[in-house]
């Protein structure tokens, strides 16, 4: 008998292998989590929630996921049937909206998008020293991280500005950010963990103001970057020669890396930076801002 191929974790997939195991596989999946979750947990869900999140439900049953594999394998070459009891649990996800993922994949299916790739590097629950610590931080190689972190910084200004002209046109003089700054450096350090629970990764944030007009620009170190003088990251001096020119550096910043370690990252950078703006619009001139926007 021919054994029946799950989808494979990889980083590039059909569109039509998306298609079929949302369609398919994860209602069997679905099927054999329910028999292994505590009664009363789903029931806590329904009640607070008003549905099942299917994230939630995966951290319930990461220590048996070979034998959920080797059951859905097995009912596959038998039968596709879901069981009535979870045919009528409401089903969601608070994180993945799915029916936004519907939407999604149809309009990819529309403008002819056959291939989806991943964009970031993967957590690896195989790792030892997550088996040690069941740590988030300790799901993903030091290279990863520092991979992830760029993906973010070297995209985030472009993202942004699209989101807004998307989203909010009449108002994308409002929301330009940074408008203090010319430049945005960030520099990765790495760090001891004294207790388990520290975070690898802590990030310096150099907002940078030149004397000559340019256009803003993030530039992101993996490392700390020996241009930048220890004075500068001890907030002693003010100055800064960078790439062969004089900058003022008007705000500077330190702080733990946790948000890379957290779905979306790009995304919530976005969301937050839009946060911050309208927050600051609506304190500061909200009359003209309501008017711009009923034009």
């Amino acid at each position: 008998m021919v054994k029946v191929k799950l989808l494979e974790v990889k980083n590039e997939y059909n569109i039509e292998e998306i298609v079929f195991a949302f369609n398919n596989y994860l209602t069997i999946w679905l099927d054999e989590v329910i028999k292994r979750v505590d009664k009363k947990i789903i029931q806590n869900m329904i009640l607070n929630r008003g549905y099942v999140d299917i994230g939630a439900l995966d951290t319930f049953t990461r220590t048996n996921k070979k034998e959920i594999e080797e059951s859905i394998q097995n009912r596959i070459k038998k039968e596709w049937n879901v069981s009535k009891d979870t045919k009528k649990i409401p089903f969601a996800s608070e994180k993945f909206p799915i029916l936004i993922f519907m939407k999604y994949l149809t309009h990819f299916k529309s403008k002819n998008i056959n291939i989806i790739k991943r964009i970031y590097n993967r957590p690896i629950y195989s790792r030892e020293e997550f088996k040690k610590t069941h740590l988030v931080f300790d799901l993903f190689p030091d290279d990863a991280v520092k991979e992830n972190l760029k993906i973010v910084y070297t995209n985030l200004s472009n993202v942004y500005n699209y989101v807004v002209l998307q989203v909010v046109p009449k108002l994308k003089d409002y929301l330009i950010p940074f408008t203090d700054s010319t430049k945005l450096i960030i520099e990765i350090k790495k760090d001891d963990r004294i207790l388990e629970e520290d975070t690898p990764f802590s990030r310096n944030k150099y907002y940078l103001k030149g004397r000559e007009k340019e256009n803003f620009e993030i530039i992101f170190f993996s490392e700390i970057n020996d241009s930048i003088p220890d004075e500068v990251r001890r907030d002693k001096i003010k100055k800064l020669e960078f790439m062969g020119k004089d900058y003022e550096v008007h705000r500077y910043g330190h702080e733990t890396v946790r948000d890379i370690y957290k779905p979306l990252p790009l995304f919530n950078k976005v969301k937050e930076g839009l946060s911050e703006r309208f927050f600051n619009l609506f304190i500061d001139d909200h009359k003209s801002i309501i008017s711009k926007l009923i034009e």
